[in-house]
């Protein structure tokens, strides 16, 4: 056994002599001062800008920052993450191991993602689980063994360890100690048309749901054409109560100054006993844009069929070397004769030195309802 033991290490040594680890780091950060002057509560604050995305990399989105490092050695790969913020109101800092996995050839295997993108590809249909209907992002992968070919992609995938309640929908409150399943995806191009299929099934010997495994079924196509883009996808997912969900974008630019469009999104389910969400809903949004000069006018009204209200929706937007602007006016509820909505009024401007930074002035009003200005400066990178 020492001598199997020996030979053992020596291999393991000359498989890995002469290999080079590779490093590589980039970074993100923001910083959002404001100041808001709320006329209709008087009252008067100053703060840094928690709300928003920060790592997005847009001034004004919140602030903090974000250290990426990518080591890679042989068929090694993955991330190591730095994340400062403030998003416990105290300084915040996490670090975290991301998209660890070993490629070879074809096969691939670790920290693998499920391959369910098509439950935001066109729309509003990322906003699924907003609106009530779980399970739309499809059951959380976290371990997985992945065969690529070409287009083709089929993974033998799991959650890694106790899967918390609620990230398939239809689980109970006792999270799942065991799971496995697969997930398959094939994606393609032909002259004008891009398309995407995907699928997945998910199964725990201890679940607690129910005999009926978690299952998902995307397909997605865009089209693109000279002066049209036209993007549809369709969506089934959940257990026993299934939701299908379709999304559609069609966008015509018979010239380069002028753009409309329509998009909408629709949920159905199959039976809505255990779905948080109506048992149909839909959203569509109408609207034109068209440039003069500086000057960018939007029109847009959007249509809902569920519990929220409709809305219509005027801007007015300059842009101009380093300096921006707006003026824009919202109502909603137009459709119920029975509710006094008062329109909403917002109007900013904005001006970016050279080195980035952003100072801007938003002024937002509705009767009785709000009456604010906000002062804020801005970096982003």
């Amino acid at each position: 056994s020492a001598l199997a033991l020996a030979i053992s290490a020596q291999a393991n040594a000359a498989a890995h002599e002469g290999g080079n680890t590779e490093f590589s780091w980039n970074a993100t950060g923001s910083m959002s001062f404001i100041y808001i002057n709320d006329f209709e509560a008087s009252r008067m604050d100053v703060d840094l800008n928690e709300d928003g995305d920060f790592d997005s990399g847009d001034a004004g989105d919140g602030f903090g920052l974000e250290l990426n490092l990518e080591v890679a050695h042989g068929p090694l790969s993955g991330q190591i993450e730095f994340l400062a913020d403030d998003i416990n109101d105290d300084s915040d800092v996490r670090v975290q191991l991301e998209n660890l996995k070993v490629t070879e050839g074809a096969f691939s295997f670790g920290m693998l993602d499920e391959m369910t993108s098509t439950h935001e590809y066109v729309y509003d249909m990322d906003e699924s689980d907003d609106a009530g209907y779980e399970g739309s992002e499809g059951a959380d992968t976290k371990a997985a063994f992945r065969y690529t070919m070409d287009g083709l992609k089929i993974q033998l995938e799991g959650q890694n360890g106790a899967s918390e309640a609620g990230s398939v929908a239809g689980e109970t409150a006792t999270a799942l100690d065991t799971d496995y399943g697969a997930g398959v995806e094939y994606s393609g191009s032909a002259d004008a048309i891009d398309y995407i299929v995907q699928g997945q099934i998910r199964g725990s010997d201890d679940d607690q749901a129910g005999d009926d495994a978690y299952t998902y079924a995307g397909a997605g196509v865009t089209y693109t054409a000279d002066m049209f883009h036209v993007k549809a996808a369709l969506n089934n997912y959940g257990r026993d109560e299934k939701v299908t969900e379709l999304g559609f974008e069609v966008v015509v630019t018979p010239i380069d100054a002028a753009t409309a469009y329509v998009k909408g999104v629709n949920w159905n389910v199959s039976e809505n006993d255990a779905v948080a969400g109506p048992a149909e809903a839909s959203r569509y949004l109408f609207g034109a844009t068209y440039t003069v000069d500086v000057l960018t006018f939007t029109g847009e009204y959007e249509l809902n069929n569920g519990d929220a209200d409709d809305v219509v929706f005027g801007e007015v937007a300059y842009a101009q070397d380093m300096i921006t602007g707006y003026a824009s006016v919202e109502l909603s509820a137009i459709e119920d004769s029975d509710v006094d909505s008062d329109p909403l009024f917002e109007a900013g401007v904005a001006y970016t030195t050279a080195s980035g930074i952003k100072y801007a002035a938003d002024y937002d009003f509705q009767t009785d309802a709000q009456n604010d200005i906000t002062l804020s400066a801005n970096y982003a990178f």
